[in-house]
């Protein structure tokens, strides 16, 4: 149920697919979408374009599930490096 885009996307260019397609789920669900000159869809054409973005979106949902994103790495300061030393080894040495 994964779509094809054929490309990587940046985070910021996934955030934006994200909002497009919700936009596109709402204007389907509403019956608002494609526009007036367009052709709609019959109802069970819509019915089947509503159910896969929630199918995809439920597929991401699973494949994400537990993870935290991006976890930035930061330096530590002088107190919790040495209390860190002081953990792993048993050492009590004051670095400064």
């Amino acid at each position: 149920m994964e779509p094809n885009t054929g490309t990587s996307r940046s985070g910021g260019d996934a955030a934006e697919a994200r909002a497009a397609a919700s936009q596109i789920l709402e204007r389907l669900e509403a019956e608002e979408m494609p526009p007036k000159p367009a052709r709609r869809p019959m109802p069970q054409e819509r019915r089947v374009a509503v159910n896969w973005f929630h199918a995809v979106r439920e597929h991401e949902r699973r494949r994400n599930a537990g993870d935290p994103g991006v976890v930035l790495a930061r330096r530590l300061s002088s107190a919790e490096y040495n209390y860190t030393i002081r953990d792993l080894t048993g050492v009590d040495i004051q670095l400064r």
